[in-house]
């Protein structure tokens, strides 16, 4: 596999595309904005379709999704092994899997996720699912075992509720909608 960039612009534009672009080749079409803020962030808009994963700029046609997340959050979800261990499909925390497509859009609203523990602080990531308007953030928040746990599939989301593990404030199916749909 190719050395990933430490560039969220080229890491968005040229390596995904490049490294999962068949992986995510399906039916639907699907649109997923990223914005990073900070020092070298940026905003791209990510289009996985029946040829594969297209990526560039931002555009005006809306998302069906948005994962707004700082260069630091980036870098420890895209680039690191402490949240997403090797193995871990970097097109599935995009919600580029075309199994995760058809979830993305069905219900709007934002979540804000929140994970203790990663690098002394808490790292965080907002997804805003269609165009979230008019609606409270749903807050889940999991300790950084727990959501390596979700995402190596060792655990189910409703054991993660049941064990507190995960926790949520808001819209129970917001919390539902985004935890299945990092795992595929």
């Amino acid at each position: 596999m190719a050395s990933v960039p430490e560039s969220a612009q080229r890491y968005f534009t040229e390596w995904l595309p490049r490294q999962g672009g068949a992986r995510v080749a399906g039916p639907a079409t699907a649109r997923i904005r990223v914005v990073v803020t900070g020092d070298g962030g940026g905003a791209w808009d990510l289009e996985a379709g029946p040829s594969g994963l297209t990526a560039g700029p931002q555009g005006t046609a809306p998302a069906q999704a948005s994962l707004e997340l700082s260069v630091e959050d980036f870098r420890e979800l895209f680039l690191g092994t402490s949240l997403a261990p090797a193995g871990v499909e970097r097109s599935d925390l995009c919600f580029l899997n075309p199994q995760v497509r058809s979830l993305i859009g069905a219900a709007p609203g934002v979540v804000q996720l929140e994970i203790d523990g990663v690098a002394g602080r808490t790292w965080r990531m907002r997804v805003v699912f269609g165009d979230g308007a008019g609606t409270e953030p749903t807050t889940v928040t999991l300790p950084r075992e727990a959501f390596t746990r979700l995402l190596t599939r060792e655990s189910v989301p409703p054991a993660l509720m049941e064990s507190g593990d995960l926790q949520f404030t808001g819209e129970p199916h917001l919390a539902m909608q985004l935890a299945l749909g990092l795992v595929p």
